[in-house]
């Protein structure tokens, strides 16, 4: 067995998760954390998304952190609750005029 409790960026609930951590007593190096971030934000926003990370967790270090679809969503179709519907009228992913041939 084993404690742990995954995250998402885009799911906004480190700091839920964070506050239920600090909250249960579990010591932090008894649970394994993973998070992810936003993929196509690139190498500077990564490194910003996991400082905020560590931030909302209240905690010194992440476990595993993972890039979350890397790719840019359709413009004003970030955080869509359905990834797999169109937002706006738009398909959520649009691969550019090169990968649609």
């Amino acid at each position: 067995g084993g404690r742990m409790l995954e995250m998402a960026q885009v799911d906004r609930n480190m700091i839920p998760v964070g506050g239920a951590l600090e909250a249960s007593g579990v010591p932090r190096e008894e649970v394994f954390l993973e998070t992810k971030c936003w993929g196509s934000m690139g190498f500077t926003g990564t490194l910003e998304c996991a400082a905020d990370a560590l931030q909302m967790l209240s905690t010194d270090y992440i476990d595993l952190l993972l890039l979350h679809h890397p790719f840019k969503p359709s413009p004003g179709c970030w955080g869509s609750p359905v990834w797999d519907q169109p937002c706006d009228g738009k398909p959520l992913y649009d691969p550019g005029p090169k990968e649609r041939q």
